[in-house]
């Protein structure tokens, strides 16, 4: 029977006529299955509303970002799959947490496998660099991450946010090496891939130990200052880590897609070819 409605509804379009008005015919009713067959069948996005909801993301080059927790658990696979494949991400950093769900991530991550993305495990902690033991406390979370079968871990931990930072930086700078060095060493030996967020005042001593430590940096370029001074303020660690780094983008700094592809481009005139978002929670309704 919707063979034959399908068939009438080929004829009717050849002619011209639209869904609403074919649907409401009299004598011609359909059930709600059928009807929603026709409508969609007629039916054609205008442009702008494409646009909105298929903004024109092959225009950016950047294949990864991050997720923290609250925003995965509020949302379903379904909905972060969605803002995953719209993106074209293909490596995602994710916060996991007490609250999160064991078995909505078990299932996410088969989803993220048959897509190929990439799943590291996000660690934001500031605490490990506050004294000169923190190693003991992120063990047990580099120990969570392999066991729960990630790719990678991710660091997050930003001493330059503490009060004390300038005041004690060598101290910091000192604890920040020790830190990455052991969890290079407990990565390489289990072959699970390390990165670290970075700001782009980053001490010259600890991009030195990243790139020694195979360790990539994610520089965290985002701030009121223009595109042309933070290249300029990024120069020393960027020569630095060599090629072992991603100009990571704040999202909300950007007006829509034409002006984050614009910044894009500028930046691969300056042979700054890698890029990530930040964050996946920014991304929902970016541009919009």
């Amino acid at each position: 029977m919707l063979i034959k409605h399908f068939f009438i509804i080929f004829l009717m379009l050849s002619s011209g006529m639209k869904a609403e008005t074919f649907i409401s015919q009299p004598g011609y009713v359909l059930n709600s299955i059928q009807t929603a067959a026709v409508s969609g069948f007629f039916h054609e996005k205008d442009p702008a509303e494409k646009a909105t909801l298929y903004p024109a993301h092959e225009t950016l080059k950047g294949k990864e970002t991050y997720v923290w927790a609250s925003f995965f658990n509020s949302h379903s696979n379904a909905e972060l799959m969605h803002l995953l494949n719209r993106w074209k991400i293909r490596t995602l950093f994710l916060s996991v947490t007490a609250e999160t769900d064991r078995a909505k991530l078990k299932e996410f991550q088969k989803m993220a496998a048959s897509r190929k993305i990439d799943l590291h495990y996000l660690i934001g902690e500031n605490s490990y660099v506050t004294s000169d033991h923190g190693f003991e406390d992120l063990l047990v979370l580099l120990n969570e991450a392999e066991s729960l079968g990630f790719k990678g871990v991710h660091l997050d931990i930003e001493p330059h946010t503490f009060d004390d930072y300038e005041e004690e930086t060598e101290l910091y700078v000192k604890r920040q090496i020790s830190l990455f060095e052991k969890a290079a060493e407990w990565s390489s030996f289990r072959n699970i891939k390390l990165s670290a967020s970075v700001p782009m005042h980053l001490p010259a001593e600890v991009a030195a130990s990243l790139y020694l430590h195979r360790v990539t940096a994610y520089i965290m370029a985002y701030d009121y200052l223009s595109l042309e001074t933070k290249i300029l303020k990024t120069r020393q660690i960027r020569s630095i880590l060599k090629n072992r780094y991603r100009w990571v983008f704040h999202l909300e700094d950007f007006s829509g897609i034409k002006e984050l592809a614009d910044a894009e481009k500028t930046l691969r005139v300056h042979h700054i070819k890698a890029f990530s978002y930040y964050d996946l929670s920014q991304m929902e309704n970016f541009g919009r």
